[in-house]
């Protein structure tokens, strides 16, 4: 439970991140949002997965923003492979959470 909490904290953080910028700032809400959701997860460093490294393929970010004014929203989706403890136990190749939030400036 606790990577899966580690993961929808920094998935919530990072979309109200973005959320809050503005479509015409330099940092986009999409960049911030990635950004804020790959500085989470590399602080909580899970599994030695570090979300910041390029060539660290064991984390995916995928933020978007749909629909139209006035109710855009930000999506954002994080996927780790999470690896088993012991072997043990079946358990999932992947974990992935997704949070989607209104952007609070639209154009």
């Amino acid at each position: 439970f606790y990577c899966r909490t580690t993961m929808m904290e920094a998935v919530q953080i990072g979309c109200r991140a973005g959320a809050v910028r503005s479509i015409n700032d330099e940092t986009g809400p999409e960049e911030a949002a990635t950004e804020a959701i790959n500085s989470s997860m590399s602080a909580f460093s899970l599994f030695g997965i570090n979300c910041e490294d390029p060539t660290d393929k064991r984390c995916a970010v995928d933020v978007e923003i749909t629909g139209d004014s006035p109710s855009q929203t930000l999506t954002c989706d994080l996927t780790i492979e999470y690896p088993g403890l012991t072997g043990a136990v079946l358990v999932p190749e992947t974990m992935s959470i997704s949070a989607k939030t209104l952007l609070e400036v639209q154009s």
